[in-house]
């Protein structure tokens, strides 16, 4: 992309200088959905949301289905690990999207909470794991002025 502005020689070469350094927009789309992904896989590392706040514990009932099938691991929202692993980005033209893209259903109810089950009659508390945390925001902002 060139720019060029008449009169103010300073303001152009700055300017250019700035839009080299992102001549591959999708290059740091791309490496921010992989900070992005990270921060929510450590998420399910640290059992709490992008804020930090603990996640509920498992209820006595499912604890005791977890043992019997010999998943008594002790990590909330790792049973399977299929909603970990369904953790994924995609860029657009105009966006980055990071979640469970792809994910199982109850993806949504964990992130969210709600009711669930046979008649919805279980209470699945929120357990977010999709947002950015503090640190996160500033590691982007960072990338973004290095490349800009």
């Amino acid at each position: 992309m060139d720019i060029k502005i008449n009169g103010v020689e300073n303001l152009e070469k700055w300017l250019q200088e700035r839009m080299d350094k992102v001549q591959n927009i999708g290059q740091l789309k791309d490496d921010i959905g992989i900070l992005i992904k990270e921060d929510i896989d450590n998420n399910f590392e640290k059992e709490s949301s992008p804020s930090g706040k603990k996640w509920e514990e498992w209820a006595e009932a499912t604890e005791e289905y977890r043992r019997k099938r010999g998943r008594d691991d002790g990590k909330i929202l790792n049973f399977d690990n299929d909603l970990r692993m369904a953790i994924d980005y995609e860029t657009t033209n105009y966006s980055i999207k990071a979640g469970a893209l792809k994910g199982p259903k109850y993806s949504r109810i964990h992130q969210m909470g709600g009711y669930a089950g046979r008649g919805l009659k279980t209470y699945i508390p929120a357990r977010p794991y999709v947002g950015l945390s503090i640190v996160m925001n500033k590691k982007i902002r960072r990338l973004v002025e290095e490349r800009t």
